[in-house]
């Protein structure tokens, strides 16, 4: 019975050499290997295959790596020509008035042949240090036709508050926007928002990824090559910047967050052949150019109104830039369950051979044991 119980003692030490490896090494795989996040990030911004996924999958998949909740914007939302005023819809524009010939929009995706297409999203994310939520409406900017090198530095977005002709005693709508771009080119307004650079950045404790952007696969233009694909850039519709044409009382300016307003119009320009912050230095605004505008319904109140509209028909969850919630675990489960195995082989062997040198020692121990007991021969 003792040495049952001697024997016992060995072969739980045996089996928890194998337990406690392979569950060391598999929690370690899950949870503390930045490198795995690291590839994962890659993977999942398609660092090495982007050419095969078309541009629109990787705005939707940056988009819902970074936001609480997302939504591509197809209702309320409409653009026209400046110069007929011609909703632009799903059958290619051909009239010989219209500022951009075969413009479509459809199922959200405004095609500008010759500039670019346009997507809208509508994002929220919780600022921890803020305590408070943020909503954006972003424009992503795809398949842009290069005509110069440096584009997509000189394209600008702004808004004003309400559709249609302002009234006798306020400016809103389209009057409100005449002015505003008037300003623009006088270089008296200073509030349109430039384009800006999605990407995103895993930091760890051990190791960090470097920027990760979205590749614009459908560029086109002298600058685009096999080895160059340029990344794809966004307009940030922030807030209605402070301007003379706020309100008919000068003394009165306002300014407000685009989600903050019912009713929207807004025009997509480009500032010639300088960005706007040289233009207005060179004096050369009155060569700015307006590609686009449109208009917006907003069905959403705030940020809390839009997260309790998540169906996932419309409104979608998102990752909130967790890797986790961005796919990571469903990654990692078969490299987890790999690396259990190889854990399970090279511990299992590591414990039999230590088993099979104790079971040697005792063997030879007993055998010590058996000559000096066994009497000599007379």
């Amino acid at each position: 019975m003792k040495n049952l119980k001697f024997k016992l003692v060995h072969f739980i030490i045996a089996l928890l050499i194998v337990a406690g490896t392979v569950t060391g090494i598999s929690l370690y795989s899950y949870y503390g290997h930045d490198n795995d996040k690291i590839k994962f990030a890659n993977e999942y911004f398609h660092l090495e295959d982007y050419k095969s996924i078309n541009s629109l999958e990787q705005i939707e998949n940056y988009v819902k790596l970074t936001s609480d909740s997302y939504a591509k914007i197809n209702d309320g939302l409409s653009f026209y020509d400046i110069k007929s005023e011609k909703e632009y819809t799903a059958t290619p524009s051909d009239n010989s008035k219209n500022n951009i010939n075969g413009a479509t929009y459809e199922n959200g995706i405004l095609h500008l042949p010759g500039w670019f297409d346009v997507v809208m999203y509508a994002q929220t994310s919780y600022n921890t240090d803020a305590e408070e939520w943020s909503f954006t409406y972003y424009l992503y900017l795809f398949n842009v036709n290069y005509k110069t090198a440096d584009m997509l530095d000189k394209i600008y977005f702004c808004f004003v508050d309400g559709t249609g002709e302002s009234g006798d005693t306020e400016l809103y709508g389209v009057t409100k926007l005449d002015l505003m771009i008037n300003e623009i080119k006088d270089a008296e307004y200073g509030g349109p928002d430039g384009t800006n650079l999605p990407q995103f950045s895993y930091t760890g404790k051990q190791a960090s990824s470097n920027p990760l952007y979205i590749y614009d696969n459908g560029a086109s233009g002298s600058d685009v090559t096999d080895e160059y694909v340029p990344y794809i850039y966004r307009l940030t519709s922030m807030t209605e910047a402070l301007s003379e044409t706020s309100d008919l009382d000068d003394d009165i300016e306002s300014s407000r967050w685009f989600y903050e307003l019912e009713t929207t119009t807004f025009s997509i320009f480009h500032s010639g052949s300088n960005s706007l912050t040289d233009a207005i230095t060179l004096g050369t605004t009155d060569e700015l150019e307006e590609i686009v505008r449109g208009t917006y319904t907003n069905p959403y109140k705030d940020a809390e109104d839009f997260n309790s509209k998540v169906d996932n028909i419309v409104v979608f969850d998102g990752a909130d830039s967790s890797l986790y919630d961005a796919g990571f675990g469903k990654y990692m489960l078969w490299k987890i369950i790999l690396r259990g195995l190889g854990a399970f082989v090279v511990s299992g062997f590591v414990a039999v051979l230590y088993y099979l040198i104790w079971q040697d020692e005792e063997e030879s121990s007993n055998n010590k044991t058996q000559k000096k007991l066994k009497p000599n021969k007379k």
